[in-house]
Formats: C-alpha cells, sequence, structure tokens
C-alpha cells in the first residue's frame, strides 16, 4: 500500500463510479438470490443508498472474509461493506465508517439438538468459524474450556460442516446466523438460534487509511439516510423478521 493519503472521493466524483466489496455468499447482507444473477441484500441497497446521496454509481465487486481487506488496501475497492465487524485489530489496518449495523454473537444448532447456549459447550463439541474472522477468538474467551472450534472458507461452509456432523454448531453474529438459518430451513433442513448473544457485533463500512474524505461523506450520508427514513425503509426490508426495532446510527 502506497504511503501517498488517498482522495477516492474525488476519484468516485470525477468517474461517477465509486466501487464496493460485497459479499455474494452471506444472507441477508449480500448474497445472490435463487434463480437471480446479481447480488442482493442489505449491504447492496444501503451502498446504491449511499451512492445515490454521492451523486455516484455504485460498482460491486464479490469480496470474501480472507481477501477484503487485501482488496480494499491494493486499490481494488474503494469500500467494503461486506458485514464486516468493527474491531480494534481490524482498526490497526483500515478505517471505518460510523456504526450502520449492530446485533450480538451468537449461536446456530440443528433444531434437535440439545443445545440451548454457550453454557452447554464443551470438549464434547466442535463450533464451526470462517478463517479472517474474529468470531473464534470471541467463542473461546466466553466459553466453557475445552471447546473445539474448526473453521472455513465461507458461512454456507461452516453450514454444511453441520450437516456433516463435523460440528455441533455454527458461530456468528444474529446476522448472519438468521441468513444461515432461512437457507438451511428452506432446504429441509432446519435450524435455531440458541441462546442469548454473548458479545456486541458493531458492523461498520471499511475504507482505505487516509480517505478522510470518502469516510466524511459516507458518515455524512448515512446520517441523511436515516433522517430521511430510506435507512428504516431499507433496515425493515431485511431484519424486520429477526432483528424488527430499527439500529439507531449515530453522528460521530
Amino acid at each position: 500500500m502506497s504511503d501517498e493519503p488517498t482522495d477516492s472521493l474525488t476519484e468516485a466524483l470525477a468517474d461517477g463510479v465509486l466501487s464496493v466489496g460485497v459479499k455474494y455468499d452471506t444472507r441477508p447482507f449480500g448474497f445472490i438470490p435463487e434463480g437471480a444473477f446479481e447480488v442482493a441484500g442489505f449491504d447492496v441497497d444501503l451502498a446504491r443508498a449511499v451512492g445515490e446521496q454521492l451523486g455516484v454509481r455504485v460498482e460491486f465487486v464479490q469480496v470474501n472474509s480472507q481477501n477484503r481487506i487485501l482488496n480494499l488496501n491494493s486499490g481494488k475497492v474503494d469500500v467494503l461493506m461486506a458485514s464486516m465487524l468493527r474491531t480494534d485489530a481490524r482498526d490497526e489496518m483500515i478505517d471505518f465508517s460510523t456504526v450502520y449495523f449492530s446485533d450480538g454473537q451468537s449461536l446456530l444448532v440443528p433444531a434437535d439438538s440439545e443445545l440451548t447456549g454457550i453454557e452447554d459447550l464443551g470438549p464434547e463439541t466442535t463450533v464451526a468459524t470462517v478463517q479472517g474472522t474474529p468470531e473464534e477468538a470471541v467463542l473461546l474467551e466466553h466459553a466453557p474450556d475445552g471447546v473445539h472450534t474448526v473453521t472455513y472458507q465461507s458461512w454456507p461452509d461452516a453450514l454444511q460442516s453441520l450437516y456433516r456432523g463435523e460440528a455441533q454448531a455454527v458461530t456468528t453474529t444474529v446476522g448472519i446466523l438468521y441468513g444461515l438459518q432461512q437457507s438451511s430451513n428452506a432446504a429441509g433442513r432446519p435450524m435455531e438460534i440458541v441462546g442469548e448473544p454473548f458479545a456486541d457485533g458493531p458492523i461498520a463500512a471499511g475504507f482505505r487509511e487516509g480517505d478522510d474524505e470518502l469516510i466524511q461523506a459516507f458518515d455524512d450520508a448515512l446520517l441523511e439516510l436515516q433522517e430521511t427514513g430510506t435507512y428504516e425503509d431499507i433496515y425493515l426490508r431485511w431484519w424486520s423478521d429477526a432483528l424488527p426495532d430499527v439500529y439507531e446510527i449515530e453522528a460521530r
């Protein structure tokens, strides 16, 4: 990464295009609906709305948990809106917008599982997470001693581990677990989200360090979308069943 400060906002306004990295496999943040060819989801709709506020067209680029920060810092994308938790470790590598969504970390288990929450985990249980995410460390910080973990390339891969018996639970934020539950239930493999969330999950957009003009414009756009009710419309479109209390975006 260059040491020169970036000014992606000026470039985006000149080109009329803002490149946004989103996930294509994480329902309902960013995913390809069955029978469709274009990415959809909460992050996708919110990115388009921010783009309209800035007066630019949004161009989506597929990213995953392993490559998203690399794609940002290499200049392949200008912004990450990829269901990304804002953590201290990531703050060392990139800058963040104000938090635009928040839920908690919990567990997804088969509907016939005897697990009812993190307190039931132990040496006889294995929990699936995704490589390059903080959920494994958070789980081990809060779970009883001896619990095993296994990591996969994506959240759908982690879900598949429950089908194969490689793990007894998946842990991540409730929003992602809700999407996995929807997909699994539709496939005839009923799942449940169990227990009280055991850690906060603040989600924010990611930017290259020093891209201050774009970050400020992005934050201003989010607050304007909240003021006009557009954010609430987008939020309830995707979260009315699972998390009906609309998140309130706070100014920094």
